[in-house]
């Protein structure tokens, strides 16, 4: 008696939606949080509210509330790059950023406005474009500083035609309290 072998017959089978994060939240265990772009145009917001505690979105995608924050590093490579800081309270402790946005036409701004940089706090921005025609921002208005309260900005253009601008004015400063506000455009034969 001859048995009949079963018949393979092939078929697809669909796979669940993969796809690349095209930016991506990396904290360490010393306080940091390091944020990456990749050569599109990405589009980040930050939301930090003054006590370590901070919110990314990147390109749409939420990412988990990062705790103990000290210091975000963001570095968005290629791409025509959007970068939003916003303080959303009053700075207690130490933190600092800095952004590193590429090569292209990029845009980064910081709102700090109506915020106080707590007595012995400190807050520090950098912001570096590359090439293109960046614009680097800071919104600023009515930030007061506590005693021995420390808060620089640096915006640093790159070669291309960057706009440069910040709209800073003080709020109650402590005669203590230090505030360095600096714009430059590098040398575009450097």
């Amino acid at each position: 008696m001859a048995r009949n072998a079963p018949r393979f017959i092939p078929s697809l089978v669909a796979f669940d939606e993969r796809c690349l994060p095209s930016v991506t939240v990396t904290p360490d265990n010393f306080g940091g949080l390091f944020i990456a772009g990749d050569d599109t145009a990405n589009t980040i917001a930050i939301m930090d509210d003054g006590a370590g505690h901070v919110l990314v979105t990147g390109d749409g995608q939420s990412f988990p509330l990062f705790t103990g924050i000290t210091s975000i590093t963001i570095q968005t490579f290629g791409g025509t790059d959007t970068v939003d800081y916003t303080l959303t309270g009053d700075l207690v402790g130490r933190q600092t950023v800095v952004a590193d946005l590429g090569a292209r036409a990029d845009t980064f701004t910081a709102h700090v406005s109506d915020r106080t940089v707590a007595a012995d706090s400190r807050l520090i921005i950098q912001a570096f474009g590359d090439g293109g025609g960046d614009k680097l921002t800071l919104d600023a208005q009515n930030v007061g500083g506590g005693a021995r309260s420390y808060f620089e900005v640096d915006l640093v253009g790159g070669k291309g035609k960057d706009v440069l601008t910040s709209n800073y004015t003080a709020g109650l400063l402590d005669g203590t309290a230090l505030v360095f506000i600096n714009l430059q455009q590098r040398d575009p034969k450097f």
